[in-house]
């Protein structure tokens, strides 16, 4: 994973500026932060967006027959849960609403796989609700706490 690979590479150039700079880890710090704020993850994103946008659509013009088929061969899409999880992770995305709205739809299903691809991503989407809130932009929140409540009533309602 590249994201993995950059954050490795950051820690080790930090370990090697340890002997050199007087306060290395500020500088790996501030390194990880401009990558994070529109550095090398943001590009990531570009190049995963078409996966999103491909699944966002691909769901909503399948037949109600084709559906037990489409929740089979969601786990063969290697490159789909890493970019959802891109997506989630970063509230400013403009692909997190509509895919919120599917991960509902989802999860509302009466098939359980689809319902269990939902829920994958539940700790991640606890995680962003919690950081959201905790910095006070309630603005960029509202979809992620529309999903976390419409889920919850389902299972309330189950």
């Amino acid at each position: 994973m590249l994201i993995s690979s950059v954050y490795y590479e950051l820690i080790l150039l930090g370990l090697l500026w340890t002997f050199v700079t007087p306060e290395p880890w500020a500088v790996v710090f501030s390194m990880a932060r401009r990558l994070r704020e529109g550095g090398i993850l943001r590009k990531m994103l570009g190049s995963e967006r078409g996966v999103v946008e491909e699944w966002l659509s691909e769901f909503k013009t399948l037949p109600e027959t084709r559906i037990p088929s489409y929740a089979g061969s969601l786990h063969l899409k290697k490159t789909l849960v890493p970019a959802l999880y891109r997506v989630i992770q970063d509230p400013n995305n403009e692909l997190l609403e509509p895919v919120c709205h599917q991960l509902f739809e989802l999860y509302r299903s009466t098939e359980d796989r689809l319902r269990r691809f939902t829920l994958q991503f539940l700790p991640e989407l606890v995680w962003v609700y919690l950081r959201v809130t905790a910095s006070r932009d309630r603005q960029s929140n509202g979809c992620i706490e529309a999903l976390l409540l419409g889920m919850y009533n389902l299972v309330l309602a189950a």
